[in-house]
């Protein structure tokens, strides 16, 4: 098979040049081959070390025999010649064979000799054809037996997985597969990857996205369409969607999030809460909400200006992103309102002082470019432990035990009970 360390010529080259001199100790007799390419491998011999003018114009006489004719050299009348065709009649060159001593039945076996490597050569462009074909497509492609073993692959194929265009090994190939990631960031286990799926189901893998890292640490989005190919292996194509990718990821991006702060905007906090609520339904942990607005925002922006007010948005995302975890999210709805998921979050006291944080984190003076701005937030709390609420009463809820924190003094957090009264 054709080895993937290596171009498809280089590999015919290796192979013919271990099978002449086993030919050689089959015949008794030095043998030469020698084929009509504008290159210095043209010719290749089991012995001679130097090919002479004399067999060089021999072997060329050769190879405009008939097939099947075998011809004795007249000034070297121990060298027979045959021309090497295969069956649909293409002429691959000549075959010379130097016999120490005169031996009988030479004829035929310099016939089956030259029939084995009409075969052989045959084959040999066939599958030099074949890559060539496979180096001229843009997609990359791959070729697996049915043990996995990488067996062949194109130019392209190497290309995209950063690799040298006739350099990839079998551990280079799977070291991608074992850091793949999916469209949501996560690692693909090796036996979904579509090579694999393809292989064990049986059924084509169309269209499947992922990501894998390159050698020089960047990022490469991919394609694949795998096929199981005959007999039992699988092939599959790669095409390169990372600039599509990058695109969709930024349109998301700018459709999920606020464009000034960076954070989650409603639609994202919509989804991550009803995912919240939909995993409490299935006995999953209690959720709470904070729904915030800051005091004196107006103020600002009437002082010191639109662009003012903007800083002062980003530096107060700053401060509560500090304050709220990992696991949480945060987003800003729309002007100065912002709302927290908190997750796992069933205890009354502790929901009051994850809000408490909020308020906290926006009492220190901010400094703005054009002067020292304090402000104060307020926030409501809706504790979630039930199943029969929906996203808008839980919002709803929230929203309205911050406007009786506004309405009690601002500064300060409010909870809403599990009936949605004030605590």
């Amino acid at each position: 098979m054709l080895s993937p360390n290596g171009s498809v010529q280089d590999w015919a080259e290796q192979e013919l040049a271990a099978l002449l001199p086993w030919l050689a100790r089959g015949l008794r007799g030095a043998v030469v081959l020698w084929r009509p390419l504008p290159s210095d491998r043209a010719v290749l011999a089991s012995h001679f070390p130097v090919m002479t003018p004399k067999l060089l114009s021999f072997a060329q006489h050769v190879a405009e025999l008939e097939p099947g004719v075998v011809l004795v050299a007249p000034h070297l009348p121990l060298l027979y010649g045959t021309s090497l065709v295969d069956i649909s009649g293409a002429v691959h060159g000549a075959l010379c064979v130097c016999f120490p001593t005169e031996q009988h039945a030479v004829s035929s076996a310099v016939r089956d000799v030259a029939a084995l490597l009409a075969m052989t050569l045959q084959r040999q462009q066939t599958q030099i054809q074949l890559q060539s074909m496979l180096d001229g497509l843009h997609e990359g492609v791959v070729l697996f037996d049915h043990h996995m073993q990488l067996q062949r692959f194109n130019r392209r194929a190497a290309q995209l997985l950063g690799h040298p265009s006739d350099r990839m090994s079998q551990q280079d190939f799977f070291s991608f597969g074992l850091k793949a990631s999916g469209p949501d960031g996560q690692p693909l286990p090796v036996d979904r990857l579509p090579l694999q799926m393809a292989l064990q189901t049986g059924q084509p893998q169309l269209n499947v996205i992922l990501s894998v890292p390159l050698p020089n640490g960047e990022e490469r989005w991919l394609r694949v369409n795998a096929s199981p190919a005959w007999p039992r292996g699988v092939v599959a194509s790669l095409a390169d969607v990372t600039e599509r990718v990058r695109r969709q990821q930024a349109m998301q991006q700018a459709l999920e999030h606020d464009p000034l702060t960076g954070l989650p905007n409603r639609v994202l906090f919509e989804m991550k809460l009803q995912e919240a609520l939909d995993r409490l339904r299935a006995g999953g942990p209690s959720v709470a909400v904070g729904f915030m607005d800051l005091d004196g925002f107006k103020a600002v922006n009437d002082t010191f200006g639109h662009a003012a007010g903007d800083t002062l948005l980003r530096q107060v995302t700053r401060r509560l992103t500090q304050v709220v975890g990992p696991r949480d999210v945060i987003a800003r709805l729309a002007g100065d309102e912002f709302t927290v998921l908190w997750r796992g979050v069933s205890d009354p006291l502790q929901a009051v002082a994850l809000g408490q944080q909020l308020v906290q984190a926006c009492e220190p003076p901010f400094r703005l470019p054009e002067g020292e701005a304090t402000i104060t937030c307020s926030v409501g709390i809706r504790m979630v432990t039930g199943a029969d609420l929906d996203v808008q009463a839980v919002l709803r809820s929230a929203d309205f035990a911050m406007y009786q924190a506004k309405r009690r003094g601002k500064n300060q957090c409010i909870l809403a009970d599990l009936d949605g009264h004030l605590v």
